[in-house]
This record gives structure tokens, C-alpha cells and sequence, in this order.
């Protein structure tokens, strides 16, 4: 409902200074409005909850840098940092963590970002959305952005599964004018005969980079 000038502008934030941090949420801890103040000052997540957070952390961020909008980082998200409601979300930069995964997936996102306009500019067309799982797709035709402004050509298609078991994920591109469907993360090629099947598993992604024939379409068809 937004105008487009507003939408692909819009700072996308996963965590803020104004609502607990993503990490603390996203491993199941309990609502902050039901506990005191000295309450989540002592909140401890486990590990195995800390681990569940930072799988979805790794597919919010993949969603982050891939919807329309402008992805803003809230210090701390790169590195997995906690923390329940102002002023724990506040807390200095852990310049000691050494959470590594996270800051490389982080890094590989935003250079993925950066050097592909239609995750920036492009058409935004959402596939389908079934329980958990989401797929859209990003996309620049022609030589011009949604704006109009001549940028360089391409399709990525994201696929995300949020819940905690395997989806299967059939799809039939033709009515894309899909040629080629290359995992960007991996290089493999995952397309045969205009489309691909595979299990995705809980709590993962797949990022891929359609080669087309420039056929004008709106909708593909999806199978069971």
C-alpha cells in the first residue's frame, strides 16, 4: 500500500533501540512485558536456544538484504548480540565475540546486495507463500530499474523456509522464460527441462540466479 518512492526506501531493520534485540526474540524468551526490569537484566538463553535464534537470525538477514527497502543494520545484529528492552538493547559493541558465522553470512549478504541491481532497484514479484516458506522474486528487465533509470539486467529468486521441517519445493519457470536456474551461493544448477525440484530443509534458504529469455509474464505456476 506504500508508494513505491516510500517502499524502496523504507530503513528494513531487524533489531532497534526501541523493542529487545532480534537474538533475544528469536530464541523463544519469554515476552518483555511480563518480566521486571531486574528480570531481564538476568535472563540467561541457553545455548541450544541461542543456536535456534541464530538460524533465524541467518534467514532475516537473508530476507533483509534481499526485499524492496534499504537494509539497516542495528549494531550488534552482525555479531549476534542480546538483550531485552531499552537500555539492555543498548549495550556497548561486543568487539570480543567471536561469532564469526554470523558476520560472514552477514558480509556475503550485503556484497550479494551490492553487486546485483535488481536486489536493490528491481521489480519485486511474490511467487508464493505456503506455511512457512516464501519465495519471491527480484528483477530488472530492459535496461531499467522500477524507477526507469538504466541499470543492468538480472533475476535472483529467494526461497526461504522459517519452519523447523523439511519443505518440498516444486517449480515450473516456463511461463518466466526461465533458462537457467544457478545456486549463487553454491554454482550448482539446479534447473531441468524449465524447472526444479528439491528439499529444502528447516530453517534454510536458497538464493538463485535465473538466466531468462526477457518473456514478459506475471505469475509461474507452481506444483505439488
Amino acid at each position: 500500500n506504500y508508494p513505491k518512492e516510500s517502499l524502496y526506501s523504507c530503513m528494513n531493520l531487524i533489531s532497534s533501540h526501541d523493542v529487545p534485540r532480534a537474538m533475544t526474540v528469536l530464541s523463544g524468551a519469554p515476552d518483555f512485558r511480563t518480566m521486571s526490569r531486574n528480570a531481564q537484566h538476568d535472563y540467561v538463553i541457553s545455548h541450544e536456544a541461542l543456536q535456534l535464534a541464530q538460524r533465524r537470525m541467518l534467514l532475516a538477514i537473508v530476507l533483509q538484504m534481499t526485499m524492496v527497502g534499504t537494509p539497516t543494520i542495528y549494531y550488534g545484529d552482525e555479531i549476534g548480540m542480546t538483550g531485552y528492552a531499552d537500555p539492555f538493547n543498548r549495550n556497548p559493541f561486543d568487539w570480543s565475540s567471536t561469532n564469526t558465522e554470523l558476520l560472514e553470512h552477514t558480509r556475503i549478504f550485503t556484497n550479494l546486495r551490492k553487486d546485483n541491481d535488481c536486489l536493490r532497484t528491481g521489480d519485486y514479484t511474490l511467487i508464493y507463500y505456503v506455511g512457512g516458506t516464501v519465495c519471491y522474486m527480484r528483477s530488472i528487465e530492459d535496461g531499467r530499474d522500477t524507477f526507469g533509470n538504466y541499470c543492468t539486467d538480472g533475476s535472483v529468486m529467494v526461497i526461504v523456509n522459517s519452519a523447523q521441517e523439511n519443505q518440498y519445493i516444486s517449480l515450473c519457470l516456463d511461463r518466466f522464460g526461465v533458462l537457467s536456474a544457478t545456486d549463487i551461493l553454491t554454482g550448482e544448477k539446479i534447473m531441468h527441462n524449465g524447472s526444479f525440484a528439491f528439499e529444502l530443509a528447516p530453517l534454510s534458504y536458497r538464493v538463485l540466479k535465473l538466466e531468462r529469455n526477457n518473456k514478459q509474464c506475471t505469475k509461474i505456476q507452481l506444483t505439488q
